[in-house]
């Protein structure tokens, strides 16, 4: 063999070699969809890409935040619907006792005996927990019950916070001071006194407990409306999450991911290329054994 012939041999050899690295290059990106997958591939487009998982990764923990807090408010919203259904019948108990006509001290016992049930209802409502096991309406104080067997509240008026977004705190929690007099009437107190008239035959005392009760159901009805705006509130943010959530898709996408149409074609000519080498090579090795 001359050395020119050898020569051109080696070349093609290598020249197939070179191509088949191209190939293995261009098949990875389009394996894996990933094009900068290490530091050293594209500093600028790997850091871009890491600050936009980092912040994507941050965004899934702010959804589960947002949705969880959402279960807390739906089931807060649940315990002052039946405290302000109890209010409610109370109120209309205290109406018809109130007609001293139509009931007498034992038919107002009697009755007496059903507003401590809805009273024992309304406290087992309000001393519930949520899915994570806290009571809902202790505020900070998730631990303890928010009312004692006498209704008396036992947590604070700290609401919880969460971050729904980048310096953006959103308020996702209600507690029990909303049924006390803090927000005008302390609800469980009055149906006690209610109660209490009724076993003593104080038709005063009724008639007092009248507008006390109307006051408890519109102080329930306020409740459940700042629960409400608490959920638009969530639900807004989980809007801006979720479309900032695409954005840094996108950003990710750009950064590390292939371009699939770019991709394809670049595997596609490698393959040409190793192809048209391999077809070379073995024409001249032919060559080479004729002489």
């Amino acid at each position: 063999m001359r050395i020119t012939e050898r020569r051109m041999l080696l070349q093609a050899s290598r020249q197939v070699a070179k191509s088949r690295e191209r190939v293995a290059s261009a098949a990875g990106p389009v394996s894996s969809g990933i094009e900068v997958d290490r530091p050293s591939d594209d500093p600028a487009r790997w850091a871009a890409g890491r600050r936009a998982r980092v912040r994507l990764q941050v965004g899934d923990l702010r959804e589960k935040a947002i949705t969880a807090s959402n279960a807390r408010l739906s089931e807060s919203d649940r315990v002052f619907s039946t405290v302000g259904s109890v209010a409610s019948r109370a109120r209309e108990l205290a109406i018809l006792a109130a007609n001293d006509g139509a009931q007498n001290a034992e038919s107002r016992v009697a009755t007496a005996g059903e507003v401590t049930a809805l009273l024992g209802e309304a406290l087992v409502a309000a001393n519930s927990r949520g899915l994570d096991g806290e009571f809902l309406l202790s505020g900070t104080r998730g631990d303890n019950p928010p009312f004692d067997a006498n209704g008396v509240y036992q947590g604070d008026a700290n609401a919880r916070t969460i971050e729904a977004a980048e310096g953006n705190r959103l308020v996702v929690t209600v507690t029990g001071t909303l049924f006390t007099a803090a927000e005008g009437v302390d609800i469980f107190d009055e149906i006690v006194k209610f109660r209490d008239a009724l076993l003593a035959d104080d038709l005063t005392g009724i008639q007092n407990a009248i507008g006390a009760l109307e006051q408890g159901v519109h102080q329930v009805s306020l409740g459940r409306a700042q629960i409400g705006g608490l959920q638009s509130s969530l639900d807004a943010a989980e809007i801006a999450r979720a479309d900032f959530e695409m954005v840094l898709s996108e950003v990710h996408q750009r950064a590390v991911e292939i371009d699939p149409i770019e991709a394809a074609s670049e595997l596609a000519l490698s393959t040409q290329a190793l192809e048209a080498a391999q077809a070379l090579t073995e024409r001249i090795a032919q060559v080479v054994q004729a002489v």
